[in-house]
C-alpha cells in the first residue's frame, strides 16, 4: 500500500497541528502512530506510543479518531508489529543468504526448508515473548478457576497519589485485588505497601526498575527480581509469592528466575490500556468485555459450570516512569464498573483466591 493512500479522513493541515500525534515516515505523506485498535488495512494506522505494545481488539464498533475498529467477538492481545517484523525479517534474511542455493534447482528444497524454519523460529519466539497466555517459556496464570471470580490486578505501584483512594474504593465494594509493585517505589512508600496488605490485598513482584526482561541476561533478571523481593519482604515482613513481568515480556530465563524465589507468574486475559493519557470515556467501553463474559457465563446468577473460568484484569495504579503518576481515569472507571460487575454476580478476588480450589 502506498503511504499516500494511508491519509484517510485526515487533512495535511491537521497533520501539522501540535500534539496531533502525526509523524513523517517514508515518502511525503503523514501517517498516524498505530494504537490500541486493529484497523482495516485500508485505514490509517497508528504506531504504539507506549513501549509495552499492549494492544486490544474490542467486540463492538467503537469510533477512534473518526475511524471504526474491526468488529470481533473477543477482547484479545494483538502482537507487537515489531515482533511480527522481526519474524518476517528473519525469514527474509535467511532467504537472502540462501539465494545462491535457490538458484540451483537441486537445492530448492533446502531453500524452502531453511526459510520455513527461520519463519517458524521467529514466530515462536515472538509468541512466547509477548502473548499473555503463551506457555512456551514456562507456565503462567492468566485465568481464574471459576467464572464467578474476577481477579483485578494493578501494576506499577505503590502510588501515594492514587493507591490510598483505590484502597478505599475497593473496601466500599468488598473487593480484594493483587498489586504488582516496583521495588524502587516500595522503598519510598513502605507504609503504603504495609497498609495494602493489612486491608486484605496481595502484593507481588514487578521487578526493581520495570525493564523489558526479554532484553536482559539471566543474571540481570535475577538482580531485578531479588532487589524487588527484598524491598517487599522488608516492607511487609514476609516474602511475596507472585510475579508479573513488566509489559508481559518474557524470555527463557524469566520464569525460571521467578521460580527460584518461589513465585507463581501471573499474566492476564484483559488489559484495556489504562496507562494511556486518554479520558475516562475512552476507557469505560474497554472494560465492557468483563460484563459480557459474566453475562454469558453466569446468566441469571445461577452457579457457573465447574469447567468455567474467569478473567484476570490488568490495570495500573501507578506509572513505572515516576512516582505519583496520574491514574485517576482508572479510579473513575472502577467507580463505574465495580457495582455493575458485582450486580452480575462476580466476586472480586486476589490471585491466591483465584487459583484456590473451591471448598466443598
Amino acid at each position: 500500500m502506498r503511504a499516500e493512500n494511508i491519509m484517510t479522513r485526515h487533512s495535511a493541515a491537521r497533520a501539522h497541528q501540535p500534539g496531533s500525534g502525526f509523524r513523517r515516515m517514508r515518502g511525503t505523506a503523514m501517517v498516524r502512530p498505530l494504537g490500541e485498535f486493529c484497523l482495516p488495512l485500508n485505514r490509517a494506522m497508528r504506531l504504539p506510543d507506549s513501549p509495552s505494545c499492549n494492544h486490544l481488539v474490542v467486540s463492538e464498533l467503537l469510533p477512534v479518531k473518526g475511524f471504526f475498529v474491526v468488529p470481533t467477538r473477543f477482547l484479545c492481545r494483538v502482537h507487537s508489529l515489531r515482533n511480527a517484523m522481526l519474524s518476517l525479517g528473519s525469514a527474509l534474511f535467511c532467504s537472502f543468504l540462501l539465494d545462491p542455493v535457490r538458484k540451483c534447482p537441486k537445492m530448492n528444497s533446502v531453500f524452502v526448508f531453511g526459510t520455513a524454519v527461520a519463519a517458524a523460529a521467529g514466530g515462536a519466539i515472538a509468541y512466547g515473548t509477548a502473548w499473555p497466555r503463551a506457555q512456551l517459556f514456562g507456565s503462567t496464570i492468566c485465568r481464574t478457576n471459576s467464572a464467578r471470580k474476577l481477579a483485578i490486578t494493578f501494576d506499577d505501584g505503590p502510588n501515594p497519589a492514587i493507591t490510598p483512594r483505590l484502597l478505599d474504593l475497593l473496601d466500599r465494594y468488598n473487593a480484594r485485588a493483587t498489586f504488582f509493585l516496583i521495588g524502587r517505589f516500595v522503598r519510598e512508600s513502605p507504609e503504603l505497601v504495609k497498609e495494602t496488605v493489612a486491608r486484605g490485598h496481595v502484593v507481588g513482584n514487578h521487578t526493581e526498575t520495570h525493564p523489558n526482561l526479554f532484553r536482559l541476561a539471566p543474571m540481570q533478571i535475577r538482580v531485578e527480581l531479588r532487589l524487588c523481593h527484598s524491598a517487599i519482604s522488608n516492607a511487609i515482613g514476609a516474602p511475596p509469592k507472585w510475579f508479573r513481568p513488566p509489559y508481559g515480556f518474557r524470555n527463557p530465563w524469566v520464569i525460571p528466575a521467578a521460580r527460584e524465589l518461589g513465585y507463581g507468574t501471573v499474566m492476564w486475559t484483559l488489559i484495556p490500556g489504562d496507562w494511556r493519557e486518554r479520558p475516562t470515556e475512552w476507557l469505560l467501553p474497554r472494560l465492557q468485555l468483563i460484563a459480557d463474559h459474566a453475562q454469558r457465563s453466569l446468566g441469571n446468577g445461577s452457579k457457573p459450570a465447574a469447567s468455567g473460568t474467569g478473567d484476570v484484569l490488568c490495570l495500573h495504579d501507578g506509572s513505572h516512569r515516576q512516582m505519583n503518576g496520574d491514574r485517576s481515569r482508572t479510579l473513575a472507571a472502577l467507580e463505574y464498573w465495580l457495582p455493575r460487575w458485582r450486580d452480575l454476580g462476580l466476586e472480586f478476588v486476589t490471585i491466591e483466591e483465584a487459583v484456590r480450589p473451591p471448598a466443598f
